[in-house]
C-alpha cells in the first residue's frame, strides 16, 4: 500500500504504533503493579495508576479504523453497566489487536465491524472484517503472536475466544469475558 496510497499507509500504520505504544504502557504498568504487590507494598505511583483501556475506549478505537480510512461501525447490544476493570481492559486489548489485523491483513477497502454485548453474565466483543479487501485471503505470513496474545488475554480472566475466517467472507475475533 506504501507505493499505491502513501497518505493511506501513513494513516494505518498511525494507528498500528498508537496500539504498540498502548500495549507497551499497559505492560509497564502491570508490571509495575506486580512488582508492588510481590514486595509486599502499595502499588501507588504513576507506573501503578490503572490502565485507561476500558470498554469506554471502544469508540476512540473505531474512530481511528475511520481515521485510516477504512469503514467502520460500532454498535452495543443490552444494558451497558459496570464490568471489573480487568475485564474492560482485556476486552478493549482484544477489539485493538482484532482491528489491527484488519489493518494490517484485510486490505484497503476492508471493512470492520465491532460490536460490544452486554450478556447476563459476562460481556461478549467481537471484530469482523467484510472479506471485501484486495487481501482478503488472508496469508499465513504473520508470526500469530497477536492470537496467541489474545488466547492468553482471555484465559487470564476465565473467558472463550473465537478467532478465525467466517463461512462467507472475512474474518472473525469473538470473546466472551466473564462478569461475575
Amino acid at each position: 500500500m506504501i507505493d499505491r496510497d502513501p497518505a493511506q499507509a501513513t494513516a494505518s500504520l498511525g494507528v498500528v504504533e498508537d496500539s504498540a505504544r498502548t500495549a507497551v504502557e499497559e505492560l509497564r504498568r502491570m508490571l509495575g503493579t506486580l512488582r508492588a504487590d510481590d514486595a509486599g507494598g502499595p502499588s501507588d505511583g504513576p507506573d501503578s495508576a490503572p490502565s485507561t483501556a476500558g470498554l469506554g475506549r471502544l469508540p476512540e478505537l473505531v474512530d481511528a479504523v475511520r481515521t485510516a480510512g477504512h469503514a467502520a461501525d460500532l454498535v452495543v447490544v443490552g444494558d451497558e453497566r459496570p464490568v471489573p476493570p480487568t475485564v474492560g481492559a482485556v476486552a478493549f486489548r482484544i477489539a485493538q489487536e482484532a482491528v489491527t489485523n484488519v489493518l494490517k491483513h484485510a486490505g484497503p477497502t476492508a471493512r470492520a465491524d465491532v460490536r460490544l454485548r452486554y450478556l447476563d453474565d459476562g460481556i461478549e466483543v467481537e471484530v469482523a472484517d467484510d472479506g471485501h479487501g484486495e487481501r482478503a485471503v488472508r496469508r499465513a505470513s504473520g508470526s500469530g503472536l497477536g492470537h496467541v496474545g489474545m488466547r492468553e488475554r482471555v484465559a487470564a480472566v476465565g473467558g472463550r475466544v473465537e478467532i478465525g475466517p467466517r463461512a462467507r467472507g472475512g474474518y472473525l475475533v469473538r470473546a466472551w469475558l466473564p462478569t461475575t
